[in-house]
């Protein structure tokens, strides 16, 4: 309780989400060529299980409400209902230094 929750900004949004999961569910030399789930601490991670066995499922749908609902944690309204109570705080300066580093990033290219 009172802990914030922030979207990992390494995979930031569910595009880049998914991107990660793909690369990672491959050429490992695994059975299913995923990585593997018996390193040290890989099982304790149900989260990061779970998205394996979704990408691997191939169900864009699945991966969506899975995003969704435990990534963002906002597939049944949390956010509008945790708002209400004051409960929610938008973080201006890390959305104005990400458009900062894309428009210096667009200017290079």
């Amino acid at each position: 309780p009172g802990a914030p929750v922030l979207l990992h900004y390494a995979n930031c949004g569910f595009q880049a989400w998914c991107r990660k999961y793909e690369l990672i569910c491959g050429g490992h030399g695994t059975e299913d060529g995923a990585f593997s789930t018996t390193r040290e601490g890989i099982a304790e991670m149900r989260s990061h299980i779970a998205a394996r066995q979704l990408t691997l499922r191939g169900q864009e749908e699945d991966l969506m409400r899975f995003y969704r609902t435990f990534v963002l944690g906002d597939e049944f309204d949390e956010m509008a209902y945790l708002a209400q109570f004051g409960l929610v705080l938008r973080l201006k300066a890390p959305r104005a230094r990400l458009e900062a580093i894309r428009r210096r990033f667009e200017t290079a290219v």
